[in-house]
């Protein structure tokens, strides 16, 4: 049970596969919720992103931090997975030790979400990650004016998604 869970001796092989598997499950439930959906409210996509990044906290030992400061998380929208596949390309593709954490930060400006972190990229980039990345980009053109941008300045990365509002129109009837 997640009382179990929580209150278990950290240095079990039992307690850590179980919580794994409750993280696995949440990233897999979110997607079999969320795969015929076309957007889906910012909260929805964090609380997934962060079941993602403590299951690969484990691999990294606790080496990944993700920081969101985004307000109003339910009047904004994103496309399913967005938050994951991006998380996904940066850990893949990103150098990450206990000397240097990789660290997330999530906010608003103007009409974007952010997302920064800090620049340490691999020599090799992983194909198949960039490629779902590139999906992404294009993807978000079909329900934005504003462009999926993402720069790399200075030591730092920052990917913006468009920020999406979803004006919900009720017909009355006579």
């Amino acid at each position: 049970t997640a009382y179990e869970i929580r209150n278990c001796d950290w240095s079990s092989d039992v307690c850590s596969s179980d919580l794994q598997i409750d993280y696995l499950a949440g990233v897999y439930r979110y997607t079999l919720v969320n795969r015929h959906k076309e957007l889906v409210s910012f909260s929805e996509e964090l609380a997934s992103a962060n079941n993602l990044l403590a299951l690969l906290n484990f691999k990294y030992q606790n080496c990944l931090r993700l920081k969101s400061t985004v307000k109003n998380n339910q009047s904004i929208y994103l496309i399913p997975g967005s938050l994951m596949i991006t998380i996904d390309a940066i850990v893949r593709n990103t150098l990450i030790s206990e000397k240097s954490p990789l660290q997330i930060s999530i906010y608003e400006e103007d009409d974007y979400i952010v997302l920064q972190h800090q620049l340490n990229d691999k020599l090799v980039l992983h194909a198949a990650s960039m490629d779902s990345f590139a999906r992404l980009q294009r993807s978000y053109s079909f329900f934005s004016d504003n462009t999926f941008v993402q720069v790399k300045a200075g030591n730092q990365n920052y990917i913006k998604f468009p920020a999406i509002g979803v004006t919900h129109n009720m017909e009355e009837t006579v």
